[in-house]
């Protein structure tokens, strides 16, 4: 019977567990200071009543009043002594409010931005060789190739039913075993996509790293030592013939999307294994565990009472979650603005999960795992000086969607009048990374326009991290088939 359980069930103090742990896995470090030419320093001129009655072309007066950038009205002999010490710094710095516009040429670090155009390019070219998707359901006629009635279709094949194949094996008992086992290294499928986003974002320290990633299908077939007859024995049942399906995997993702920080976030582990013994006296087993955080997602370890096993299952946990905030300095952004500290808030959102579908039988595994994933980091902050002067931080990129599934048939087949030892293996990927936005935003005071009645305000907002397609991986990226005619 199918078994098809989707959610996940969780007390709240899980939950809370969760978030602490990911708190203090989700690692943050400062970058390297970043390298800025200092501008030559002008002669700092404060502004005076007399130069803002020329600008403006109206007589003002001290005690008149002006609105700053927060809409907050003050006497214009207040607004001026802020605006001068506002001038006397930027002065120092080779600037001044006069004729100032910043743009990207201020900003201390290289923006991370990679044109949509080029992103598609970078997709076509690593997607090129790959063949199209094929979607589980349609997966199941070709790994999952024994539907339907197990027992009728596929173990009447092998045990005391089929007197022909049976005889002549019989005849043949000095046959030796025979093992097909492939491990395939699965960082070597997904390099492609972490060698792009290395190179592309290489500005950012942008990465995506697998920890340990393998597949392995094992299938192993021993002739039975003696053939019994007698109530239809399945032959192979004293046998040590055995096939599995293994799958370990591990993956974080490091960015900073244009911050001065780096964000290094674990997306989960899992590891999966199905094994089917011929031997009836032992049990078929699954063992399918995904963490994250060093917390167990779920965990479905058991010994399977009965010779087949039939199932598909399907979890998730939401991650979203406030990170610890990292202090953080204007300085660190524009090469204007005078040193204000700041809070940067910095949550994830999304969820992390696990999907397999399984057939077993004493003869044969077909399996299919992989991981799954709709992770995305938001970003926002907000500083302010003397009420002249603001800005911030905010955006989102969405880090990793999708996934990776990993399938594999290992098994014992008669078909033709010959045995044959089935090794299938295939990986597909729909994984999406890095796509978002985050900008760097500026208010600021523009004395060449008193239209407002004061100088108006302007509001510039800088890209320091644009990525506005994501990365993709999405194909089959390996099919496999090892299977061999026994000599038996």
């Amino acid at each position: 019977m199918q078994k098809v359980l989707l959610g996940l069930a969780m007390s709240c103090g899980f939950v809370l567990n969760v978030q602490a742990q990911l708190k203090k896995d989700v690692l943050v470090n400062q970058r390297s200071v970043a390298v800025v030419t200092p501008k030559k320093t002008l002669v700092n001129k404060p502004f005076t009543v007399a130069e803002v009655s020329a600008t403006s072309g109206r007589v003002v007066k001290p005690t008149d009043m002006v609105k700053t950038v927060s809409g907050k009205s003050i006497s214009v002999d207040e607004y001026l002594k802020r605006v001068n010490k506002l001038e006397a710094e930027m002065s120092e710095k080779g600037y001044t409010l006069r004729n100032f516009q910043p743009s990207a040429s201020n900003l201390v670090r290289k923006p991370v931005v990679v044109e949509e155009v080029k992103i598609n390019s970078i997709n076509t070219e690593m997607n090129r060789n790959l063949k199209p998707l094929s979607n589980l359901q349609s997966n199941n006629s070709k790994v999952f190739f024994h539907k339907g009635n197990i027992a009728a279709s596929r173990a009447s094949l092998l045990n005391g039913k089929n007197l022909a194949a049976i005889n002549k094996l019989k005849e043949q008992l000095n046959k030796k075993p025979e093992t097909i086992e492939k491990v395939y290294d699965v960082d070597r499928y997904l390099k492609p996509l972490a060698d792009k986003i290395k190179a592309e974002l290489n500005n950012d320290d942008a990465e995506f790293k697998l920890a340990t990633a393998a597949l392995t299908v094992r299938a192993y077939a021993a002739p039975p030592a003696n053939v019994v007859f007698a109530n239809n024995t399945d032959v192979f049942s004293t046998t040590e013939s055995e096939y599995k399906v293994a799958v370990t995997f591990g993956a974080s993702m490091k960015v900073s999307v244009g911050l001065p920080i780096n964000l290094t976030i674990p997306l989960a582990t899992m590891n999966g294994e199905f094994v089917a013994p011929a031997k009836t006296s032992k049990n078929l087993s699954r063992k399918v565990v995904v963490n994250l955080l060093g917390r167990s997602l779920f965990n479905r370890t058991s010994a399977i009472n009965g010779n087949s096993l039939d199932e598909e299952f399907t979890e998730e946990l939401d991650i979203a979650e406030l990170l610890n905030s990292p202090a953080m300095s204007t300085v660190n952004f524009m090469d204007w603005i005078p040193s204000v500290g700041f809070n940067t808030d910095v949550s994830t959102a999304g969820a992390v999960g696990c999907m397999y579908k399984a057939d077993m039988t004493r003869s044969n595994v077909d399996a299919y795992i992989g991981p799954t994933y709709s992770a995305r980091l938001r970003v926002a902050a907000k500083y302010g000086l003397d009420d002249v002067l603001e800005g911030g931080i905010e955006g989102i990129v969405t880090l990793l969607t999708g996934g990776v599934g990993f399938g594999g048939n290992a098994g014992l087949d008669y078909e033709d009048d010959k045995w044959k030892l089935v090794n299938k293996a295939y990986i597909e990927s729909t994984l999406e990374a890095l796509k978002g936005e985050v900008n760097f935003f500026v208010k600021y005071p523009d004395f060449g326009n008193w239209s407002c009645g004061a100088p108006c305000i302007k509001t510039e907002r800088l890209n320091i991290f644009k990525v506005p397609a994501a990365f993709k991986l999405r194909g089959t990226l390996l099919e496999d088939d090892n299977t061999k005619v026994l000599n038996w």
